[in-house]
């Protein structure tokens, strides 16, 4: 099974972070997104689409290595 890779709006208590993610499936992205971008903080999706081939930052995307 392929990764697509997902744009997500997290937001916290200090606002809204976007992150880029990979995933099997959507879950699978939110999940990661939230482990690497909450960092022990309370985080919650609050949007998510497909991100285009450009919009993958290989140096800001999480869940690599």
């Amino acid at each position: 099974m392929t990764n697509a890779w997902y744009r997500i709006a997290l937001a916290d208590r200090d606002g809204i972070r976007l992150a880029v993610a990979p995933g099997a499936h959507l879950g699978e992205a939110l999940a990661t997104a939230v482990s690497r971008v909450g960092r022990g903080r309370a985080v919650w999706p609050v949007a998510a689409n497909l991100a285009a081939p450009g919009d993958v930052p290989l140096g800001d995307s999480v869940g690599k290595g």
